[in-house]
């Protein structure tokens, strides 16, 4: 992943914060997705 690869800690905090908010709002827009189905 070219995220973790910068190793640039305000970057990866900041990923990690708009995966939660991608999960989150996939969880009321579309309960059927979930990491695994995104991944394919």
């Amino acid at each position: 992943m070219i995220v973790a690869a910068a190793g640039h800690r305000h970057l990866l905090v900041s990923y990690r914060r708009c995966e939660d908010e991608v999960r989150l709002l996939l969880t009321f827009v579309r309960p059927d997705f979930d990491a695994a189905s995104l991944t394919r």
